[in-house]
């Protein structure tokens, strides 16, 4: 679960590096899936965004995912989310490492078309 002041790593070829989770959509956690609104604390130098700025991201990794239906269930080696624009669509246009299959459920098809690989 997620929590305002969580530090998360931007996993999206956008030139963000970290960021700080601003707000959540119930105003306590935010879990995978969700929408948050993020602060950028680190970034590449030949990016156009910049330290500072505010953007809306999607959660597509957790250190502690949830369950799957069978029991099993498997966790991230942190916390990364993708950046969106103002119509909600991914920002960048490649995604780096797996995101989590759970996004089917939230409706997040765009992403998990970006995404090389889906656990």
């Amino acid at each position: 679960m997620i929590r305002k002041q969580t530090i998360l790593q931007i996993i999206d070829n956008s030139g963000a590096r970290f960021g700080l989770c601003i707000s959540t959509p119930l105003g306590f956690v935010a879990g995978l899936g969700d929408k948050v609104l993020l602060s950028i604390q680190s970034c590449s130098t030949t990016s156009k965004l910049k330290k500072g700025e505010l953007f809306k991201a999607i959660i597509v990794r957790l250190k502690k995912c949830p369950q799957k239906v069978d029991g099993s269930s498997f966790s991230f080696q942190n916390n990364g989310v993708i950046l969106l624009n103002s119509q909600d669509l991914p920002l960048a246009k490649r995604i780096s490492g797996p995101v989590s299959y759970n996004l089917r459920r939230k409706k997040a098809f765009k992403v998990l078309f970006l995404a090389n690989i889906v656990l």
